[in-house]
């Protein structure tokens, strides 16, 4: 009988161990932001200079067409680069924001929506799938070599960065990015 108690106080302390730690995973989550993550290497009114710049590192991804991008090929203009994958629901989510952001400054700044195109976890077919059913219009771009992703250190997504026209890294963030957020940085650097 003795033994029988210890084996169900066991059981109660450990459903209610698990009940703790659901309802602290519960808190946390619903208390995480985005901006708990965000690294602000300039504000948006800010022109980063001296100490402050970051050189954004180089990186080659794919177009479409299979053919290699470097990042140092869209130096000239700002670029918003930002990693995603289907299966991400968080990237997902702020896809629309990007999209509107490129109908409003894609003649001004470069946008490349990298996909983390491992080859298992994501497929180009899968995510040629995922657009087809879209109307995305930005470019997206596959790093089937994972050259961006080790790069930028991208094992958490979404994740995106804001690079200004000379190549210097003004904002970095892990974790969705608002409208708002994109907009301000966007016309702090495009002089708006």
């Amino acid at each position: 009988m003795n033994k029988s108690i210890k084996y169900i106080l066991l059981a109660v302390g450990f459903v209610a161990l698990l009940l703790a730690a659901t309802k602290g995973y519960d808190y946390l989550s619903d208390n995480y932001t985005a901006q708990t993550t965000q690294q602000q290497v300039a504000k948006p009114d800010e022109k980063t200079t001296g100490a402050q710049e970051q050189k954004a590192p180089d990186f080659t991804v794919y177009d479409e067409a299979g053919n290699s991008v470097k990042l140092t090929g869209m130096q000239g203009k700002p670029v918003i680069v930002n990693f995603w994958a289907t299966w991400c629901g968080y990237c997902v989510q702020e896809m629309p924001d990007f999209q509107k952001a490129y109908d409003e400054y894609g003649d001004k700044v470069n946008f490349m929506m990298i996909n983390l195109t491992d080859g298992q976890s994501e497929t180009k077919d899968e995510v040629k799938a995922f657009l087809g059913k879209t109307e995305y219009t930005f470019p997206v771009y596959y790093d089937t070599e994972l050259d961006a992703t080790h790069t930028y250190g991208a094992y958490s997504i979404p994740r995106t960065f804001i690079i200004d026209a000379e190549g210097n890294i003004v904002y970095g963030a892990s974790g969705p990015v608002s409208e708002d957020t994109l907009v301000r940085y966007i016309k702090a650097l495009i002089g708006e």
